[in-house]
């Protein structure tokens, strides 16, 4: 996708597939984070109410009729035609995990795409974003990696993410903790 990938410690973002403690200190501390959270066992670092979920067994599991997933394009994913909704051009990126815990006030704010059931009942987001302390974390549920650079929607969104993150202000550079190394990125 054109960028350069570093295990610098001065990196601008720090795009992950498991949200570990090192990086929920990494992003306290200032430093940026998207993180690719496509199955429940990337969690491995606690985020206050925030968790993924499973949506196989509970009501997101997709099978009824009046569940909706959209995302909002006034921030991210502008470029992709589908008016709002989720439709067959994410069929292959339909996300397997959603993220719970958010409250009101994030959906109206941080949260970039969700699904609801019924008469918008059980709220969930596939992809948020919220400050961290002094640094700032983008959750994302869609299954994106095997398919960058060759599905034109999952293309699309990580760049539209990596781009917001990028351009995020946050309160100061964040730096690794002394002794430790960076996550590592994905290849």
């Amino acid at each position: 996708m054109g960028y350069e990938l570093t295990d610098d410690h001065t990196a601008d973002l720090v795009v992950a597939e498991r949200m570990t403690d090192e990086l929920r200190w990494y992003a306290q501390n200032g430093g940026r984070v998207l993180w690719l959270a496509e199955s429940p066992e990337s969690q491995q670092a606690h985020l206050g109410a925030i968790s993924i979920a499973q949506r196989s067994g509970r009501s997101w599991q997709g099978d009824w009729a009046s569940s909706m997933s959209w995302i909002r394009q006034d921030k991210l994913f502008g470029s992709i035609p589908t008016g709002g909704t989720v439709d067959f051009a994410f069929a292959d990126l339909t996300p397997e995990t959603v993220i719970v815990g958010l409250s009101p006030r994030d959906f109206a704010a941080n949260v970039h795409s969700g699904l609801f059931v019924g008469w918008v009942h059980q709220n969930v987001a596939l992809v948020a974003e919220r400050p961290i302390d002094r640094g700032r974390l983008m959750i994302c549920t869609y299954r994106l990696r095997d398919h960058l650079g060759i599905h034109p929607v999952a293309t699309i969104m990580m760049r539209d993410m990596i781009a917001r993150m990028a351009n995020v202000t946050t309160s100061e550079p964040a730096r690794w903790a002394p002794g430790s190394t960076p996550p590592a990125t994905i290849p």
